[in-house]
């Protein structure tokens, strides 16, 4: 009686939830279990009893889900962008069918007889989320924004009506991209020359910025430490507020203290192929995580103190689940 109770109260969590797809680490969060094997257990009950469907392997949706939503979480960070976007905004015509994402990977997919184009960025323009707005799991980039991702990638793209574009609002997303290429040529298509002297925003800054985003997925992946940990609110600030500052020190709670002793072991279970060094402080552990590939390092510390008047809500961002600390001011 107990164990249907429990897989009921997972049901009345997602149907009270406003998103409609969930990936295993999204209802670990919502309800605040830590063991894969009884909550995948769970999930798949709530599949073969018809309660949940189950589109992709990993992926649970309710009967009527939003197909913009399964495709933004396949393989996060990402958010729909290009020729999508542009379709729907008119700046281009004649474009159906796929969805099209702007990721951290190359990828095509077919999910319920629908496919999906991921394309890769760069990490540092995927750290900004400018222009890109995020409504009940569906993150999905302004025509400007899916308009310089389109013309990042192929300079010579024909766009049908540029008109339709706000040009404020492309010079302000310009920066993020840090492309001399890019400015010239939307400039060349504006005829506007000042926008190819436009500076770009601080490299290094970004490269930090999606090193943490990486090792928050990395940890919303484990449902031990997704329920164990919480990004410190300045951190938290610094990732979903765009701070305009090099940060490299990403801060967590240990909401959990009964997590202490082992969480080193599942730190390095998970980044151990980064862990380049690691310290031990009267707070928690410090480990030092490089990013070859992005070329930067981070700190990452765990503090074991809990503030008191502390809170922690999840947060999303690009499709990665993070559970954030709030402070509650009297």
């Amino acid at each position: 009686m107990g164990s249907e109770t429990s897989k009921n109260s997972i049901i009345r969590a997602i149907e009270a939830d406003s998103r409609t797809v969930f990936r295993l680490e999204d209802v670990a969060m919502i309800v605040g279990l830590s063991d894969f094997s009884s909550l995948n257990f769970r999930m798949n009950y709530a599949v073969r009893t018809g309660k949940l469907l189950n589109p992709r392997k990993g992926i649970y949706a309710k009967s009527k889900y939003n197909f913009e939503e399964l495709a933004s979480i396949l393989y996060t960070p990402a958010y729909i962008s290009l020729e999508y976007v542009l379709n729907r905004s008119g700046v281009i015509s004649g474009y159906q069918g796929v969805i099209t994402l702007a990721g951290y990977l190359s990828r095509t997919v077919e999910v319920a007889e629908k496919k999906i184009n991921i394309r890769k960025l760069k990490g540092e323009i995927l750290a900004s989320s400018i222009g890109i707005s995020q409504h009940k799991g569906v993150n999905i980039a302004s025509a400007e924004r899916a308009f310089l991702d389109m013309l990042y990638l192929e300079p010579e793209y024909k766009f049908e009506n540029l008109a339709i574009l706000n040009l404020k609002r492309i010079t302000d997303l310009l920066p993020i991209y840090n492309s001399v290429t890019l400015n010239s040529k939307v400039a060349q298509l504006f005829g506007d020359s000042a926008i190819s002297r436009l500076a770009g925003k601080n490299k290094t800054a970004l490269q930090h910025k999606f090193l943490m985003i990486k090792i928050l997925k990395e940890i919303s992946c484990d449902l031990s430490l997704a329920n164990s940990l919480a990004v410190k609110s300045a951190s938290a600030k610094a990732i979903f507020k765009g701070k305009e500052r090099d940060y490299d020190t990403l801060e967590m709670r240990l909401i959990k203290p009964e997590m202490q002793s082992v969480m080193r072991e599942l730190i390095y279970k998970r980044l151990s192929d980064r862990i380049i060094d690691e310290a031990m402080t009267s707070h928690g552990p410090v480990f030092m995580i490089s990013d070859v590939d992005e070329r930067s390092t981070v700190h990452l510390k765990i503090l074991y103190n809990i503030v008191e008047g502390s809170s922690f809500t999840v947060k999303n961002y690009l499709g990665v689940p993070v559970r954030v600390e709030t402070i509650n001011k009297d």
